[in-house]
């Protein structure tokens, strides 16, 4: 081990005894105060750092939950958010090989940038979203092997903005959870672009009945017939698509 990692670690331990979490603004936080409200980016790598956020309710810039490197104390439990209800700025959770549920997020309500979930390797489901209610520029779901729904993303409704990736989660076997979803708009220079790719088991597209407009479309390696995508208006690959995707082009006005 290097003497820089040396002294980090010594470091995050001494924080970690004082009950202190640092943030990029330079801000020193003692969580221990009863903080409720967090300024700037936290990055968060094991489980002992997330105990720090216990209490807290906002966090006004990016939280970003998952390791830098293999931790001996990984992150299997979301519980000490179980208080969180805002976040400003993205929300990312990342690279938990150990995590199984979701459910310490129960009580959040709104994400002000972009939800991203992705390389949860032992994640089933998207149950403890529920009380999600908006993503301001979108939502990432891509490389969790045992995902099967998301149904937890069921709050989610009216019409939304930003770039919505559902990417390569074998195992995920339906849309259902996005039902409440009417449009995909354009959201501070993201388009309102829908992408399902690589989800194999997937053979229809209920879920997303309620969806009438988009601006970009991408659906590739599905268990539908076929794959298309469609990109301001063009439909590449057009070979005896399947009538549901047909319908789904022409209810969601993704063609002009």
């Amino acid at each position: 081990m290097t003497a820089r990692r040396t002294a980090s670690r010594l470091a995050l331990t001494a924080i970690l005894l004082a009950g202190l979490l640092l943030t990029d603004c330079g801000d020193t936080v003692n969580v221990n105060d009863g903080v409720t409200v967090i300024p700037g980016l936290v990055q968060v790598r094991t489980q002992s750092e997330l105990s720090l956020l216990t209490g807290v309710e906002q966090v006004l810039g990016h939280l970003k939950i998952g390791p830098d490197v293999i931790s001996d104390d990984p992150i299997r439990d979301l519980s000490p958010l179980r208080n969180l209800v805002y976040v400003a700025w993205d929300l990312q959770l990342s690279g938990l090989d150990e995590l199984g549920s979701l459910r310490g997020l129960a009580n959040l309500e709104q994400v002000g940038g972009r939800l991203d979930l992705s390389e949860l390797e032992m994640l089933r489901s998207l149950d403890g979203l529920e009380n999600l209610r908006d993503v301001g520029f979108g939502l990432s779901i891509t490389e969790n092997p045992r995902l099967e729904s998301i149904a937890g993303l069921s709050g989610l409704r009216g019409v939304l903005g930003g770039q919505w990736s559902i990417q390569s989660n074998p195992s995920l076997t339906s849309l259902h959870g996005l039902e409440g979803i009417e449009a995909l708009a354009k959201a501070s220079g993201f388009d309102g672009a829908l992408g399902i790719r690589y989800c194999e088991s997937l053979v229809d597209l209920a879920g997303l009945d309620a969806l009438a407009e988009l601006v970009e479309l991408d659906l590739l390696w599905l268990g539908l017939p076929l794959a298309i995508a469609v990109d301001e208006g063009v439909l590449h690959d057009p070979e005896q698509p399947s009538l549901e995707i047909c319908a789904f082009i022409e209810r969601t006005n993704v063609l002009p």
